[in-house]
């Protein structure tokens, strides 16, 4: 049996403050991470809402929680047992809990839906509605695998895990729509998707109850679609821009 911990979250001696302008490659295809395998719409959605566990931000071969406080391996290898962190709010100030995360997992799970790079882990867990995923109380979660391999924590920390709450899902409402996000305050993320014009730019605020202390550093992040290179450039150039993706 093994536990992994959280990571401690601190700001150093880091600047706060301050909208980043950002260049964005494509439009964002896909809101709602079920069944997408863009990279543009992920990167939007990352900034949105968060997952059970991540890559390392340092060390990218290591994965390390994100919405758990810790994991344990148990049963010979073949059962992931997720301790979900105490106190995590939706940005409607509802708390995010083991039945949004089950509920995520079990959508991506869903043998009969797209997967795209949301439900990759579910290769190794016994089918999801049916023993592989489960709530053991409001705060953990047990996956459950048909053989144990390494590989499984590696493909539930792919970007696209994401979790979001279940009722918004369950009320049928499209959220791979900007507006049906903004409009109902869905996220736990770092920031909050404020604005969107399809095709020209997207605009995310500061969630200033994100549960990482210290987190983020930028009050806001304008990002500007910008599909030609010579117009990347001379946006650069014009200083309108302080990176691009």
């Amino acid at each position: 049996m093994a536990a992994t911990e959280a990571p401690p979250v601190t700001g150093g001696d880091a600047k706060y403050g301050g909208v980043a302008r950002m260049s964005a490659y494509a439009d964002t295809k896909d809101w709602d991470p079920k069944g997408s395998s863009s990279l543009s719409s992920i990167q939007a959605v990352s900034q949105l809402y968060n997952q059970i566990v991540q890559m390392d931000t340092t060390d990218t071969a290591l994965v390390v929680c994100d919405l758990c406080d810790s994991w344990e391996v148990s049963n010979a290898g073949e059962t992931f047992t997720f301790k979900i962190r105490d106190g995590i709010k939706w940005i409607d100030g509802s708390d995010l809990t083991a039945e949004d995360v089950l509920f995520s997992m079990r959508r991506y799970g869903d043998l009969d839906g797209p997967t795209g790079r949301s439900g990759l882990w579910r290769n190794y867990t016994q089918v999801a509605n049916a023993g592989g995923v489960n709530l053991i109380d409001d705060l953990t979660i047990e996956f459950n695998l048909q053989f144990a391999s390494g590989a499984f924590i590696k493909f539930l920390a792919v970007d696209y895990v994401k979790v979001l709450p279940k009722k918004l899902l369950e009320s049928g409402i499209d959220m791979n729509q900007a507006e049906s996000i903004m409009e109902n305050k869905s996220g736990s993320g770092p920031f909050i998707l404020e604005e969107y014009q399809r095709g020209n730019f997207y605009k995310v605020s500061k969630n200033e109850n994100y549960f990482k202390e210290g987190r983020p550093f930028f009050d806001g992040i304008d990002h500007f679609i910008i599909t030609d290179t010579g117009t990347l450039i001379a946006q650069f150039k014009a200083d309108q821009l302080d990176m691009s993706n």
